[in-house]
């Protein structure tokens, strides 16, 4: 599952990994420009539910946040006016005394949609609808 922009140069993507009681871990990757990286991202089910759910009612200058279980990594969108714009940023690895990288990825409510209908349908993942 990937956002991406129109030049493809910057995009985030969730790749399942496995599902364990009540949690759920994605292999996150993200590039921006000429940075990108890779981390694992655990999320407790409900939490990862509630944050794809509220995707879709963004309503403008709003976000929602999600937060990795094991690290201080995020993923956190807002949207940023009434277009149907929005900011990705995200954080892949721990930080260590103030040093750590954030990207930041500008999308619209297709890309949004999409990546939405792509984490509903994959077969590996148990959300509620």
């Amino acid at each position: 599952m990937k956002i991406e922009n129109r030049e493809k140069e910057q995009y985030l993507k969730l790749t399942f990994k496995y599902e364990f009681d009540e949690y759920i871990t994605y292999t996150i990757s993200g590039k921006n420009h000429h940075f990108s990286g890779i981390s694992n991202f655990c999320f407790n089910k409900k939490i990862f539910n509630e944050f794809i759910n509220h995707l879709i009612h963004l309503t403008p200058w709003n976000s929602v946040k999600i937060q990795d279980n094991d690290s201080d990594g995020f993923i956190c969108i807002e949207k940023i006016d009434t277009l149907w714009h929005y900011t990705i940023n995200y954080q892949i690895w721990w930080s260590h005394q103030d040093n750590y990288c954030k990207l930041i990825l500008n999308t619209d409510f297709n890309g949004i949609t999409n990546f939405v209908n792509l984490i509903k349908e994959d077969e590996n993942t148990t959300l509620d609808s």
